[in-house]
């Protein structure tokens, strides 16, 4: 799953959870539930990652188990966000998160802080992103959870590109992609390196910005992370490259690009976006 295979996630939990349910143990099954929601989400499949979750939601709220109820919440709350419900997916994400702050659960109210804060960007309000993030941050550090303190460094760096303060979501980018690749946090790493790459495109390096596409792509088709929202988004921001650079230099760029491997292409993002050289 943080490897971003999720075929091979999704084929592994439906195994376990057939085991499970022949056991019978309702916590465990739920569990698996829950988590086998999330890689249907990721698969775009919203509407068994919906059947999945409720079913777990049901068996958890029957236990009085809270923090899985939390859970399931959360997770309900990301289906009704690819299903454009952002008014249902910020109550979903408000009632997970009392039920976080209730138990003191650091890990849950995060995830709600990072997926409120991730509803505010996409409405454009910067300044409670922004606080939605950092309080995300906050909670990662005193929990000492890396991968969380990773995300929310590059959602504020997200917030930052939004508001035109290109330096500081590059430091930010700059900070949370070695992050990722130590962490093996593929998906996350590629969608930071389309974000480098439309930073380098507003900055006018259009070479530059293109490899990095080219790059992005390849590496994510065979891991089969391409949601049609990302796919309509890459397309546009593809066009407009093609656009800047004409046909051949498109091509050759492209060409570059699409065969480096991730680490290559994180060495590159970090060249190309430093301080130094963002504006050059």
């Amino acid at each position: 799953m943080s490897q971003g295979d999720h075929a091979e996630a999704t084929k592994t939990l439906t195994e376990c959870l057939a085991i499970r349910r022949t056991l019978g143990n309702s916590r465990e099954i739920a569990g698996t539930l829950s988590t086998l929601s999330t890689q249907y989400l990721l698969q775009n499949e919203p509407d068994k990652a919906g059947a999945c979750e409720e079913e777990a939601l049901d068996i958890f709220r029957k236990l009085g188990d809270r923090e899985g109820e939390g859970i399931g919440l959360l997770n309900l709350g990301g289906i009704a966000v690819r299903q454009n419900d952002l008014v249902g997916a910020a109550r979903l994400f408000e009632q997970a998160c009392a039920i976080a702050q209730s138990l003191k659960h650091q890990e849950l109210e995060s995830e709600c802080e990072h997926n409120l804060g991730d509803l505010a960007l996409r409405s454009g309000d910067l300044e409670t992103a922004a606080n939605r993030f950092a309080s995300s941050l906050k909670i990662c550090r005193e929990a000492e959870d890396k991968r969380g303190e990773a995300i929310a460094i590059w959602f504020s760096g997200r917030v930052d590109a939004a508001g035109g303060r290109s330096e500081s979501a590059c430091r930010k980018f700059a900070e949370a992609l070695p992050a990722f690749q130590a962490y093996g946090m593929n998906s996350e790493a590629l969608d930071c390196l389309d974000d480098c790459a439309a930073l380098l495109h507003a900055a006018g390096r259009f070479d530059d910005a293109v490899r990095l596409q080219a790059a992005a792509a390849a590496l994510r088709e065979p891991l089969g992370l391409r949601s049609p929202e990302s796919v309509a988004k890459q397309k546009r921001e593809v066009d407009a490259a093609r656009g800047s650079l004409g046909a051949e230099r498109f091509e050759a760029a492209w060409s570059v690009g699409k065969t480096w491997t991730l680490e290559q292409s994180i060495r590159h993002a970090l060249e190309s976006t430093s301080g130094s050289s963002i504006n050059a």
